[in-house]
């Protein structure tokens, strides 16, 4: 005979609970074939800014690349300044802009990665180096609205 298992009905409300919260968040969803995930957008979203930064007369130096414990989506060159660029996907009319987006939390990330990037390449620790931040506004039908190039968006501490 087989056995019924029950959880206790308070156990069983916060499992409820959690999960509801989870897929209310995004952490949890069903998977729509026909919609891009997340990473899938960001990647997009570095290829259309890298894009439009070398359209501007920059040069890409390297994508998504890494020191420590963080990463610098987009290296850059404008003539002899490095430039760290982090790019922010919003929705086209999102409520927070792309640089009220980057907590201070995640501006010190990207900071401590430039040092660390900095100390570990010797021919680039004298060169002039910014921070910027490029958006790109997406549409619901998976086209770009607009790219914003924000030049200069935080500085190192």
């Amino acid at each position: 005979m087989a056995e019924d298992w029950h959880l206790p009905p308070r156990l069983t409300d916060r499992l409820r609970t959690l999960l509801k919260g989870n897929r209310q968040e995004g952490r949890l969803r069903h998977d729509d074939p026909g919609k891009p995930s997340t990473l899938t957008r960001g990647h997009e979203a570095e290829s259309r800014a890298a894009d439009h930064l070398v359209q501007q007369g920059l040069t890409l130096v390297a994508r998504n690349i890494r020191a420590g414990r963080g990463e610098i989506d987009l290296l850059m060159e404008d003539g002899p300044t490095l430039v760290f660029v982090e790019v922010r996907a919003r929705r086209a009319r999102a409520l927070v802009s792309p640089l009220d987006s980057i907590s201070q939390n995640k501006r010190s990330k990207i900071i401590e990665t430039a040092t660390r990037l900095l100390q570990s390449r010797g021919d680039w620790q004298n060169r002039p180096c910014r921070f910027d931040v490029v958006a790109v506004h997406i549409d619901p039908e998976r086209r770009t609205d607009r790219i914003d190039w924000i030049r200069d968006a935080f500085h190192g501490e």
